[in-house]
């Protein structure tokens, strides 16, 4: 054991384990998640056998301990943590009984309120925690804190959710096409198909592919959140007819269904008129021009 730990490591140590001072709380160790390994599980009497059946484990830490030394050095002076005390020997030395200057951790380790000297040893004079004043980019432990834990789990929720809002419905039906044609993906003329579809192309993706789907629909920048591409009646119903989501047959001008396939055209006209050609367009147009109900309506 470290016999007094210095005053200046421990308002240190009170700011970055508050808990641990304050509430009385252990300090928990975990093995890093990118260390957790699966294992090939053999039945016992088949493990010559290369032609075995065999299943993977679920990802899991290591189970074996680590071992490591805990001479180091704080402020200039020399500081050395065991788990066991110093004895005698015959020729009246002290010495340290095994496993000596060493400090042994595992998975789930727990630093108890009245082991701050070990605590110290740990934080400052190892390099294997993440966040520590030695850490090392392989580094083996981090610090597990259930209430963090529980607060990243709900905060990535809560974004995950934002998200599937953003492109169900604040993201332009436009520049949810676009994305979809940008990253080759099908297209559908339904607007809605198209939303699902690309919301499902990002639950699946990997993190590159996410993050470009993201950046493509615009979520997180200011000023793209439910905003609508602005048209002119002239462009709707032009877009519209290029891309056969409107036609107009027998004197009545017909919209899709987007119910079912979303192939199919409603059975009843939302404008009739007796013109035809280039006649019944332009009236159209100008109709739309007119009626904002409509010029919303045709714009979903």
């Amino acid at each position: 054991m470290v016999k007094e730990v210095p005053a200046e490591a421990r308002e240190v140590l009170k700011k970055k384990f508050p808990s641990f001072y304050e509430g009385k709380k252990p300090v928990c160790l975990h093995v890093r998640k990118s260390m957790w390994r699966k294992e090939i599980l053999v039945r016992d009497d088949q493990k010559n056998d290369p032609n075995a059946a065999t299943k993977q484990s679920p990802f899991r830490p290591p189970i074996d301990p680590t071992s490591h030394k805990a001479n180091f050095e704080y402020e200039g002076r020399k500081y050395s943590y065991s788990s066991t005390s110093p004895r005698v020997d015959r020729a009246g030395n002290r010495r340290l009984t095994y496993p000596g200057a060493v400090i042994r951790l595992s998975h789930d380790t727990y630093i108890q309120p009245n082991e701050e000297d070990k605590l110290f040893a740990i934080y400052f004079g190892l390099g294997i925690v993440k966040d520590s004043p030695k850490a090392k980019e392989n580094y083996i432990y981090e610090v597990y804190d259930p209430a963090d834990e529980a607060a990243s789990k709900i905060a990535s929720f809560k974004r995950e959710e934002s998200i599937k809002r953003f492109i169900y419905s604040e993201a332009s039906a436009e520049v949810v096409r676009t994305t979809l044609e940008t990253l080759g993906f099908t297209k559908f003329v339904n607007d809605d198909q198209n939303r699902v579809h690309l919301y499902d192309k990002y639950s699946f993706a990997s993190e590159v592919i996410k993050e470009r789907i993201l950046s493509l629909v615009g979520y997180g920048k200011e000023g793209t959140k439910k905003v609508e591409t602005t048209e002119s009646a002239t462009s709707l119903v032009n877009r519209l007819v290029e891309t056969k989501m409107i036609k107009f047959e027998n004197g009545g001008w017909y919209g899709r269904d987007k119910r079912g396939s979303g192939e199919n055209f409603k059975t009843k006209p939302f404008f009739e008129t007796t013109k035809t050609g280039a006649e019944a367009h332009l009236e159209l147009i100008e109709l739309v021009e007119k009626d904002s109900e409509l010029f919303n309506q045709l714009s979903k």
